[in-house]
This record gives C-alpha cells, structure tokens and sequence, in this order.
C-alpha cells in the first residue's frame, strides 16, 4: 500500500509543486521536519492494511490510510495568510491527489472520509496543511497457490 501510494504522490504537480513523501509515526515525523522538503505529504504509519479473500482465488488489499498534506508556514502569520499560502494550495494538491487514485491501474477503489482535518503549525518546523483519512482498495488480479 505504501509503494502505491508514494507512486500516487511522485506524479502529484498541484499548483506547480512537486511534493516531497515521508513515512512514520508522528514523533518520528516530527523529528524529520527540519530536513523535510516542502510542500510534503505525510504517510502515518497508523494507517491499517486489510485483505479479502474472493472465492476467485485471489487475495484482495485494502487500506485506511491517513495522509498529511502539508505547506511550509511561519508562526507570525495571520489565519488568512495560513489559509492563503497552505490551506487554499494543499485543497488542489489533495484533489489533484485523489484524482490520480481514480486513474490510477492499481487503485480499484477509493472512499474518502469528507471531514479533512484542518492543522496550523503541525511540526517543529511549522508546516500547515490538511489530515486527510481514506480507504483505498488496490486492483490485485494474481490469484494465491497454496
């Protein structure tokens, strides 16, 4: 699930921007962000994997994944210049985002949660952005010998 989803990020272009991609818990996210690239998106590894057996044979994947989008920010700046420099650029980074899940060959679903969490100054080097919680089904088509 991880590979498909960091394939997903390294096509993302939204607002011009490449996107850089991380994984971990939060505190050893945290721990990157003063070397992390900017804009970025957050792979929390409390996300969960899920498999379905099909009587066809094959073993189906499924994840709830939980993504953080995220936009360099300052301490100083007013809700409006938050919402103008991260909030506004990271709603077209996580459209654009579910928009190549739809396209994608090995995305057979994606249900996306509709409340989006709002974060201002999330990391120890101030990044703002969007939680953004979804289950993607993967498109697996090899059935298991066993």
């Amino acid at each position: 699930m991880l590979t498909t989803v960091r394939n997903i990020i390294s096509q993302m272009t939204a607002n011009g921007d490449t996107f850089s991609f991380e994984c971990g818990l939060k505190g050893y996210l945290n721990l990157l962000a003063d070397e992390m690239a900017f804009p970025a998106v957050l792979f929390d590894f409390n996300s969960t994997l899920g498999f379905d057996p099909k009587e066809s044979g094959f073993i189906g994947e499924n994840g709830n994944i939980v993504l953080y989008f995220l936009y360099k920010s300052e301490l100083e700046w007013t809700p409006t210049e938050q919402n103008d420099n991260c909030i506004v650029p990271t709603v077209a980074a996580i459209r654009q985002f579910i928009s190549l899940c739809k396209d994608s060959d090995d995305i057979d679903e994606i249900i996306v949660n509709n409340d989006g969490v709002l974060h201002f100054n999330l990391l120890d080097e101030c990044a703002s952005g969007i939680q953004l919680t979804f289950k993607i089904t993967k498109n697996v088509n090899k059935s298991v010998c066993i």
